[in-house]
């Protein structure tokens, strides 16, 4: 190569770092010249190039010998920065740390989403004008679309097995254990007071209304207002293997699979559970006594069809939720029966009872008869005669009617509680009570 094609050379060299320099982003610069040897003349210099233009020496003429080959020369610039792809890598990071939270986790899908429109827009470009690189537009693809499927990912799995959660897995037993059970796949709610689950049977046992404290005067006013309503369940282990460990609904639920009983009625009114400390835990080992727990709720309304009690089965080791209907007939009832025992009290109603007015009879016949014994007896002798026929006899027989006036007044107040019991007690345990003595 002569002086003059060096000169060219160089001349183009600095002419393609110049526009380097000056653009900041560059593209692949591709050029060429020929060279000529022999009788070829290199006077003159190359054409002005452009990025990716080749171009050879004008003044070379082909010679009489072999001719040269024409020799390529390529000068490779790196890409710029890609903006966009910036961006997206950023909106996938901010999605990526919040999209393992639960729930939380789809705030991040529209940041997810924007990182990779932005993310696509950015790899469009650089292939396109090939002034920007692809490195962080595929990064932050990458990174929104993982962000975005882990943010679904986990809070479908959680919305999956809370679902599960709410399942009811139960069956209906329509006989109490001990006797021929019949069960039967029922529906969601059980009007029957026994559910199995497994080998475990849960009952209710009894529902009873709380009263604030007071005298037997103000009860039938406390009664019209209960200030809570209590639930009495009971867990029986019917396997012959294996023992169960039962935690009970009416305590504190701790834990962030935290679920606990709960009472709602007709009206889409919900009760509060109340709750005075820490579940109590048993363990219920095969065939042997059950497992007892009272949950005590706000009091429901009047007027209303019926209660649905929810119960989690993992407190005794199932799935899913156990669920009851109290009709509200039954609530009706109870609230008659301890309306009716409120009027006892308040009213003495033991003192109509049949067999305490049939002793209080004869109670007073005996104070009768020695009132007129007293009047009869005027002299000293048969002052003195009264005196010993009252130790001898009247004594005794009045003490025996006051033992039982006592009894009586025991046995009417019992069979008004009986009566009140009968009307809390549910299922089988109703049966048995009901069947109170007739006055």
């Amino acid at each position: 190569m002569d002086e003059r094609g060096k000169g060219c050379l160089n001349f183009v060299t600095q002419r393609e770092n110049y526009e380097h320099r000056s653009k900041v982003q560059l593209s692949v610069l591709q050029w060429s010249y020929r060279i000529c040897s022999g009788n070829g003349r290199s006077n003159g210099c190359l054409p002005a190039l452009r990025i990716g233009d080749q171009a050879v020496y004008p003044q070379c003429r082909k010679s009489s010998g072999s001719e040269e080959p024409a020799q390529t020369v390529s000068v490779e610039t790196k890409r710029g920065v890609s903006p966009l792809g910036i961006a997206s890598l950023v909106l996938g990071i901010i999605a990526c740390i919040f999209c393992w939270i639960p729930l939380l986790g789809l705030l991040v899908l529209p940041l997810a989403l924007i990182g990779l429109v932005l993310a696509i827009v950015g790899l469009i470009l650089a292939g396109v004008s090939k002034k920007t690189g692809f490195a962080f537009p595929v990064s932050g693809l990458i990174v929104c679309l993982l962000s975005g499927f882990i943010a679904v990912a986990i809070t479908g799995s959680l919305a999956a097995a809370f679902a599960r959660g709410k399942q009811t897995n139960q069956e209906q037993v329509s006989n109490p254990p001990g006797q021929h059970a019949t069960s039967s796949k029922g529906g969601d709610w059980s009007k029957s007071p026994i559910v199995k689950q497994g080998d475990i049977t849960v009952a209710i046992k009894r529902v009873s209304f709380i009263v604030p404290t007071g005298s037997d005067q103000e009860m039938v006013k406390l009664a019209r207002s209960p200030i809570s309503i209590q639930i009495g369940l009971s867990v029986a282990n019917l396997s012959t293997t294996k023992k169960v460990d039962f935690t009970g609904w009416s305590g504190v639920e701790l834990g962030i699979d935290a679920s606990s009983a709960s009472l709602a009625d007709n009206n889409q009114n919900n009760y509060k559970r109340i709750t005075d400390g820490m579940a109590p835990d048993s363990a219920i080992y095969p065939q042997q006594e059950e497992a007892s727990d009272t949950i005590t709720f706000e009091t429901p309304v009047e007027n209303i069809q019926w209660l649905h009690l929810e119960l989690p089965a993992k407190n005794f080791g199932g799935i899913g939720m156990l669920r009851f209907e109290i009709s509200g007939d039954k609530i009706r009832q109870i609230r008659k029966a301890l309306a009716d025992y409120a009027s006892f009290l308040a009213n003495s109603g033991y003192l109509t009872n049949a067999d305490y007015v049939k002793v209080a009879q004869k109670h007073k016949a005996l104070e009768q008869y020695y009132a007129n014994l007293q009047k009869q007896s005027q002299t000293p002798a048969q002052k003195l005669a009264l005196t010993k026929l009252w130790n001898d006899t009247i004594l005794d027989q009045w003490n025996e009617l006051d033992k039982q006036l006592a009894e009586a007044q025991r046995n009417a107040f019992a069979l008004e509680s009986s009566k009140l019991t009968a009307a809390e007690s549910v299922g089988a345990a109703a049966e048995t009570n009901s069947q109170v003595p007739p006055q």
